[in-house]
């Protein structure tokens, strides 16, 4: 790392050293420490926050998050949960969600989901603008005449009977 936004990649041919590129990192600057995890993902821990390699040498630095300041250190856990270190700020967990959300996956617009019942591989969802519909098997969001009929309708309740 150095102290601008750039890291200087180097190669050793056993006898030399010798400059091989430089990677710019955009918005972290003063690079403390350069890690790489169990999928070969490289990350720079930065006086001014968190970071990553993506393809084609171009670097992502996460964004939103609080914990913006003098990152230290990089492990990666058992789980794979990754652990920042901070001389300033403490500890910092990135963990990956175990839920997935299926509305947003399909296309569908944010809403409050207020109940869902799956029936005949199709998953209804009720919101308080209508019922949503996604198939179960492609993930893909349906439209069909009860969708369209409730559409603008609050829906608390969904309930499949036995017949």
């Amino acid at each position: 790392g150095t102290n601008s936004n750039r890291v200087e990649v180097l190669c050793w041919d056993g006898q030399n050293l010798t400059k091989s590129k430089t990677i710019a990192t955009g918005t972290l600057s003063y690079i403390k420490n350069i890690c790489a995890d169990h999928a070969g993902t490289i990350w720079f821990c930065a006086d001014s926050g968190i970071g990553y390699l993506q393809k084609k040498s171009k670097v992502a630095a996460i964004t939103g998050l609080s914990f913006n300041s003098s990152v230290e250190k990089m492990v990666e856990d058992y789980e794979g949960n990754y652990w920042f270190a901070s001389s300033r700020l403490g500890t910092m967990v990135l963990m990956k969600n175990s839920f997935v959300d299926v509305t947003h996956n399909a296309g569908l617009p944010d809403e409050v989901v207020n109940a869902t019942c799956l029936y005949q591989d199709q998953l209804y969802v009720a919101t308080d603008n209508g019922l949503l519909l996604i198939n179960e098997k492609t993930g893909k969001a349906v439209e069909n005449k009860l969708t369209k009929r409730l559409k603008g309708i609050r829906i608390r309740c969904l309930m499949k009977d036995s017949k």
